[in-house]
């Protein structure tokens, strides 16, 4: 009897120590998952953090080139309007000159015509 009770007090240590073991192990398992989840987690915030600064540096890059874009298409702009202006300004000089040139032919002639005009006059006045 107290043999049988011995034995059935050692089963039920070894039935707890077995127990305990399986906590043990449950434990361990609960922790490992943990700390896979954390490890999960912070690749992840690393791999936002990551795809943040690459946007970042893609959108600083896009506006650089906007900005670019934008300075040439300004220069072209203002270069075509000086050719413009220039263009402009070389046709009135043009206009300028042809005009004094035309005012320059009118007065020789006038003079001419007033010269012959006043010799005419004093042959006339010789004559008589």
């Amino acid at each position: 009897m107290i043999h049988q009770q011995q034995q059935q007090q050692h089963l039920l240590l070894l039935l707890l120590l077995l127990q305990q073991q399986e906590l043990q192990q449950h434990r361990l398992l609960l922790l490992l998952l943990q700390q896979q989840n954390q490890d999960q987690e912070e690749l992840e915030q690393h791999l936002l953090q990551q795809q943040q600064q690459q946007q970042q540096q893609h959108n600083e890059q896009q506006e650089e080139l906007q900005q670019h874009l934008l300075q040439q298409q300004q220069q072209q702009q203002q270069n075509q309007q000086q050719e413009e202006l220039q263009q402009h300004l070389l046709l009135q000089q043009q206009q300028q000159q042809q005009q004094q040139d035309q005012d320059q032919e009118e007065l020789q002639q006038h003079l001419l015509q007033q010269q012959q005009e006043e010799e005419e006059e004093v042959l006339l006045q010789q004559e008589e």
